[in-house]
């Protein structure tokens, strides 16, 4: 292997792990995704108290805390996005909502981004940007163990 090839492919695996990307987060190729990272980040919610909530809960809990927290109240768009399945002619979601993990998060002084991410860990969901949404869906590899 070259030395120019091998110090090219060390400096991409070091600037992805400097990424600043949650956890639970997959990168963004969406030109948006820089301000919904800084308004995500800017976002500082009090206290957040969630028990024992659906992953769906927990979400909706997440952006009416968010926009009531946000300097300017810009309300985050999110989807959350099932993986669908084909049988003869029917359409059904191969993971149902309610056979979602239950989600519990008690913070105080926890920027939305950070919620974010904890709720979708505790859920086993990853999260991207795509355009101007959050789209949130079941993790595709196994979650890193938490420290």
């Amino acid at each position: 292997m070259k030395p120019k090839l091998f110090l090219g492919c060390v400096m991409v695996a070091i600037l992805a792990g400097c990424s600043g990307l949650g956890r639970n987060e997959q990168g963004s190729s969406s030109p948006r995704a820089t301000d919904i990272h800084k308004a995500l980040n800017r976002t500082v919610i009090p206290e957040v108290d969630l028990e024992n909530m659906t992953a769906d809960e927990a979400l909706r809990v997440w952006s009416e805390k968010s926009r009531e927290f946000h300097p300017l109240h810009f309300k985050f768009q999110y989807s959350v996005v099932y993986p669908m399945t084909f049988s003869q002619g029917t359409l059904t979601t191969s993971v149902a909502p309610q056979s979602m993990p239950k989600v519990t998060v008690r913070r105080r002084q926890i920027t939305s981004k950070r919620l974010l991410d904890e709720i979708c860990g505790e859920a086993n969901l990853q999260w991207t940007i795509m355009g101007r949404m959050i789209v949130v869906r079941p993790r595709t590899t196994p979650a890193e163990p938490r420290p």
